[in-house]
């Protein structure tokens, strides 16, 4: 057994940093960004970092009422925006906004999340389904209407922004890890495809920890000194950063990429323990955002 460890971990630390680094893109006015859920959090911040390298921006977001206060930030910083109304977790209103959108898009930032906060038991099927829709099939259907799209034009990148919640687990997230794996198998098995078939399309994974949107309001845990929440300043930052590098995956803090799937590797009754211990005494505070994604 050790020295299956042993080799897991030289193995990963071999991935981690001897990745090949891919020819860097230039974000400027000539590219158009399509980010779904970009009137708040990181999507907003991302917008700004956007406008600033004159990028055409498109965000589809159901908070219409957020639309005129992000167009006037993204008119502050220098940028342009169309603004689109869209339910994801509604399959026909995301055909319909797609056939609306006339411009080229050369970048999609699958972006746009939801998390209710509840053990399994207590949650209902119908928010289980919405966060299937919006986290996972949202995400996959964009990339179905942009991919042909992307690749008749010679250039495109989908972005998908998962989780460390991809690789290991926690609680009161049932359905929000279920859902952040089936992302990352996704765009595992695309990634792959695009490179048999040599097409012009990059895919980049974002694994970001716990971020400070109030998604994850009250999440705590016993190594939150070792690990606190995210400033989706600094993961706007990173999220772009990594677009440009056209990387593979991306983890915020790096090192987490590692550390999360070494973790994957421990026997469930350790891991299993690890996760009631650290978690476990919070649990009635972890409440997250109810509000719509």
């Amino acid at each position: 057994m050790i020295i299956i460890y042993t080799l897991t971990f030289f193995i990963i630390f071999l991935t981690y940093f001897l990745r090949k680094k891919q020819k860097k893109i230039k974000l400027d006015s000539n590219v158009t960004v399509l980010i779904t859920g970009g009137c708040m959090g990181i999507g907003k911040q991302m917008c700004k970092l956007l406008a600033m390298k004159n990028c055409q921006i498109i965000v589809l977001d159901i908070r219409k009422d957020l639309a005129d206060d992000l167009k006037k930030t993204i008119e502050e910083y220098g940028g342009r925006l169309q603004f689109y109304e869209c339910d994801l977790s509604q399959q026909d209103q995301i055909i319909k906004t797609i056939n609306q959108i006339q411009e080229p898009i050369h970048i999609l930032i699958n972006n746009a999340g939801v998390a209710k906060l509840q053990l399994f038991t207590e949650q209902s099927f119908e928010n289980l389904q919405l966060t299937h829709a919006v986290n996972y099939f949202a995400p996959v259907l964009l990339t179905k209407l942009l991919i042909p799209k992307m690749e008749a034009q010679k250039f495109g990148h989908i972005v998908n922004i998962g989780s460390v919640l991809s690789i290991i687990t926690g609680l009161k997230v049932v359905a929000y890890c279920a859902s952040k794996h089936a992302l990352l198998g996704f765009h595992n098995s695309l990634r792959v495809e695009l490179k048999l078939k040599k097409s012009p399309v990059k895919c980049t994974f974002i694994a970001p920890w716990a971020i400070n949107t109030g998604m994850f309001q009250g999440v705590k845990s016993k190594i939150d000194f070792l690990l606190p929440q995210l400033k989706e300043e600094r993961v706007a930052i990173e999220i772009i950063d990594a677009i440009e590098n056209q990387k593979d995956v991306h983890s915020i803090p790096s090192f987490y990429w590692l550390l999360s799937n070494l973790v994957r590797f421990l026997p469930h009754p350790i891991a299993d323990f690890i996760v009631l211990k650290v978690q476990g005494p919070f649990i009635k505070e972890m409440i997250g955002r109810n509000q719509n994604y």
